[in-house]
């Protein structure tokens, strides 16, 4: 994968049709903190669109919550 913990983040376009595009909208361009990989083989987490296997978990906005390696961009 391409980001590890401690890695700064910003949320992109959603990449599957899980999550409504209204809820989208408010995780859509902040910033988070990687906190953890996931390996999708092994895990599979349960969020609020439904279950779904994730690669990060984030710390966002002061809550953890989990995304898609392709909805991420890396900030330098």
């Amino acid at each position: 994968m391409r980001y590890n913990p401690g890695d700064l983040v910003k949320i992109g376009s959603r990449s599957r049709d899980s999550v409504p595009e209204r809820s989208w909208k408010i995780w859509e361009g902040k910033v988070g903190l990687i906190t953890r990989s996931l390996d999708p083989s092994f895990q599979v987490v349960t969020a609020d669109a439904g279950s779904s296997t994730y690669d990060y978990e984030l710390l966002l906005s002061g809550e953890f919550v989990f995304f898609h390696e392709e909805e991420l961009e890396k900030l330098t």
